[in-house]
C-alpha cells in the first residue's frame, strides 16, 4: 500500500514540474515565432488566390475560417466564385 502512495505522489509531482515547465516553453516558442514573423514578414506572405480558394465552400466539404491571429483585415475577402 506505501509504495502505491509513493508512486502517486511521484507521478503527481512530475506531473506538476512537467505543467510548469510546458507553460513556459508553449509561450517560450510563441514568442520565438512572434519575433520570426516581425524579423522575416516576406517569408509570411500568403497567395492571395489559395487564400480565397481554402476559404470558400466547396461541393463536399466547409471551407477553412479566417483566422486573425496577427490582426484581422480591413475588409473580409471576396468569396465567390466568379474571378
Amino acid at each position: 500500500m506505501q509504495k502505491i502512495v509513493k508512486a502517486l505522489a511521484v507521478l503527481v509531482a512530475v506531473a506538476g514540474i512537467a505543467t510548469v515547465g510546458g507553460c513556459s516553453t508553449i509561450a517560450d516558442l510563441e514568442a520565438r515565432a512572434v519575433a520570426d514573423r516581425a524579423a522575416n514578414p516576406s517569408k509570411y506572405l500568403e497567395d492571395p488566390d489559395i487564400k480565397r480558394a481554402q476559404m470558400t465552400q466547396n461541393q463536399g466539404g466547409a471551407a477553412f475560417p479566417e483566422f486573425c491571429t496577427f490582426g484581422c483585415p480591413k475588409e473580409p475577402m471576396d468569396l465567390s466564385r466568379n474571378h
